[in-house]
């Protein structure tokens, strides 16, 4: 690879795989689609992170599309302990919020929420600490909600202007028997203790949120 290589290979996927690759810098630059796992290794993003995605790829600020609008992600736990800071990226602070983690049983149920608090100030701020026991692999959802449309936050990347819904049966298996609706919205303000698996709307917008496990 020469005296100075552009990468370095720091694992494989399965027998046969093509090499997952990173920069030397640290910035990723896969050749395949990595797994969490991998993230993890690769660009020490975790394993404690708990979000839809790697937070380098959030790329819009917005407010949540409506006031009273409960939005949710689903997020996959990568290893066992406690959640700990569940966190948002504020842009503009106004009037109240409120953060929960949903469990994916049908129903969902609320298994931690804020509950009515005053939006933090701009910048990545935690919300608290759900301090909910978790195993890796469990898939939960993040939800904010916010009594305003004035007050924005960073949001996950997502096909605009279309309501993604629930993917086909068995592309995306859920832990708990929920459906794989990745992305929702249900209205409500503060966040419900349960919300029906019929109430929930496939979206376009999802707030990008995350929490650590300690």
């Amino acid at each position: 690879m020469g005296a100075s290589p552009p990468f370095i290979v720091t694992g494989t996927k399965a027998a046969g795989a093509a090499p997952v690759m990173a920069a030397a810098t640290g910035s990723p630059a896969w050749t395949d689609v990595a797994t969490q796992a991998e993230l993890s290794a690769i660009a020490g993003i975790g394993p404690a992170l708990v979000a839809p995605h790697d937070p380098r790829l959030v790329r819009t600020i917005s407010s949540i599309p409506d006031v009273n609008l409960v939005s949710g992600v689903r997020v996959i736990v990568p290893r066992t302990g406690t959640l700990k800071e569940l966190t948002v990226y504020v842009s503009v602070s106004s009037g109240n919020v409120d953060g929960a983690v949903y469990s994916t049983a049908g129903p969902r149920v609320r298994l931690w929420s804020t509950g009515s608090i005053a939006c933090p100030a701009a910048g990545w701020q935690s919300l608290g600490n759900p301090d909910v026991a978790v195993t890796a692999g469990d898939q939960l959802d993040f939800s904010l909600a916010a009594n305003n449309i004035t007050a924005t936050f960073a949001n996950c990347q997502v096909l605009p202007a279309i309501a993604l819904g629930a993917l086909p049966t068995a592309f995306w298996v859920a832990s708990g028997g929920a459906l794989s609706k990745l992305y929702w919205y249900v209205y409500a303000f503060p966040a419900p203790a349960t919300i029906a698996e019929a109430s929930l709307t496939g979206y376009s917008y999802a707030p990008f949120m995350m929490a650590r496990v300690a």
